[in-house]
């Protein structure tokens, strides 16, 4: 009957010893588990805001196409603009 003592005793000091050291673990687990959660509801939000903001390329899209048509226009305009400044010069200069 002794020996049943002294399995119950070793038995019950594991027990004293392995449910708090399990316990610290668990409540180590569980705080991993809501800065992990955390981290993720902050970095969730970040990337909806990005995406918000790059929802408006195409807009700049629209504004680059506009840029180059005023581009090409102002190319024109400019060499217009010479062709007037040659026809003036051979006017002022006799040359009709």
């Amino acid at each position: 009957m002794e020996g049943a003592y002294i399995v119950w005793g070793i038995g019950l000091a594991i027990a004293y010893l392995a449910v708090p050291l399990l316990l610290w673990l668990l409540l180590r687990i569980w705080r991993a588990a809501w800065k992990i959660e955390y981290y993720a509801r902050i970095t969730h939000r970040s990337t909806q805001q990005i995406v918000q903001h790059l929802n408006h390329i195409p807009a700049l899209d629209t504004t680059e196409a506009g840029l180059k048509g005023a581009n090409a226009l102002g190319k024109e305009v400019a060499a217009g603009a010479e062709a007037l400044t040659a026809l003036l010069a051979r006017r002022a200069g006799g040359k009709s």
